[in-house]
């Protein structure tokens, strides 16, 4: 998995990468005059999209 994520009172962007179980994440750039977004990309066979959606916005508070 890959991504670029906004997180509150940040003003640059995490970057996040992934694979399997071993994640990294370094600052990224300011967001400057952008709009914080996040966005991720998950690579692999048969990913069940739903339960990915599910179990990540349980992340979210």
């Amino acid at each position: 998995m890959k991504g670029v994520m906004a997180i509150q009172g940040e003003a640059c962007r995490m970057i996040f990468q992934g694979i399997r179980m071993m994640f990294t994440y370094q600052a990224g750039e300011p967001w400057g005059d952008e709009e914080p977004i996040s966005k991720m990309i998950f690579i692999g066979i048969d990913l069940e999209e739903e339960f990915i959606r599910r179990s990540f916005e349980m992340c979210l508070c």
